[in-house]
């Protein structure tokens, strides 16, 4: 009964965080655009794992079974659940289940019951592609920044609410301000956030400002 109670729980919280975290839509799995620091800080766990192969299924969901190389962010509950070497992902695209290779994976994920979960709207990406800037964010910066909030641009925001507007977002390569910088308190003025300043994410933005201009300049 206890088993039977738990497994109910279990899958209720399941079904919660599905409408929590994704979007209903008829053509399947739709997320929200989320800065590299807003995964972090929102994340129960953030490691870099080995997926070795895929493992046992529940008969709802796969599992794929993992060395954990390093941990960047864990709870004591993430610690447990992932120490049993499994992640876990839904069944299928339409519901934004991740389908990994035998490589190294930097993942974001969430404990559901006594599992690690990593969907598609985590951040799942192989560390090889990562920027050196990311690298070093998820290693030893991002938590700096979990006071502050990464927005999008959008009209009648808070001014109460700290944050930085995140304009390069989904711009891929010239996405200046996911792959190169990261949002901080503005210590200066001792109000607000900003984004951190260096040297590969000012060339960035200038490259990008001169890749917008010559567009204009095209256009009839």
């Amino acid at each position: 009964m206890l088993t039977s109670r738990w497994r109910c729980r279990t899958w209720l919280a399941y079904g919660v965080m599905m409408v929590l975290v994704f979007l209903p839509d008829t053509e399947g799995c739709v997320c929200l655009s989320s800065h590299p620091q807003e995964h972090y800080c929102s994340a129960h766990f953030v490691a870099l794992v080995k997926v070795k192969k895929e493992g046992k299924s529940d008969g709802m969901a796969p599992s794929y079974q993992i060395r954990l190389k390093k941990e960047f962010k864990m709870s004591e509950k993430a610690r447990q659940a992932l120490s049993h070497g499994l992640i876990w992902t839904p069944a299928g695209d339409d519901v934004c289940g991740v389908k990994f290779n035998n490589t190294k994976y930097l993942i974001t994920g969430r404990v559901i019951g006594e599992k690690a979960w990593v969907w598609r709207c985590n951040f799942v990406q192989e560390w090889s592609t990562l920027s050196r800037k990311q690298r070093k964010g998820f290693r030893k910066l991002y938590h700096q920044g979990c006071q502050c909030k990464v927005r999008m641009p959008r009209p009648f925001r808070s001014s109460r609410e700290r944050y930085c507007l995140w304009d390069t977002a989904d711009e891929g390569k010239d996405d200046c301000q996911s792959l190169y910088t990261m949002c901080v308190p503005n210590h200066r003025e001792n109000k607000g956030c900003i984004w951190s300043r260096n040297r590969r994410y000012r060339k960035c933005m200038k490259d990008r400002q001169k890749k917008k201009e010559l567009e204009r300049e095209h256009e009839p």
